[in-house]
């Protein structure tokens, strides 16, 4: 006998949908605002710890050869 088989939640529809969304937005905006300062002072701490920027940068070729930077 095998493990037993992993089966998904369903998809939240109609006001469960509204719900978790009503949930998931707000507590989403207060972790990106927690953590805000936690990323800047990882920010500053490359910044200050090496010559390069503290966001990397790489220049990519797309579709046609049109060139984009990425972060």
């Amino acid at each position: 006998r095998g493990p037993a088989p992993i089966v998904p939640p369903p998809p939240a529809v109609g006001r469960m949908a509204w719900a978790k969304a009503a949930v998931d937005y707000p507590l989403a905006a207060v972790l990106l605002v927690l953590a805000a300062p936690v990323i800047a002072l990882g920010m500053l701490a490359v910044r200050l710890g090496s010559r390069g920027p503290a966001v990397y940068t790489q220049k990519r070729v797309g579709k046609g050869g049109r060139a984009f930077v990425i972060y």
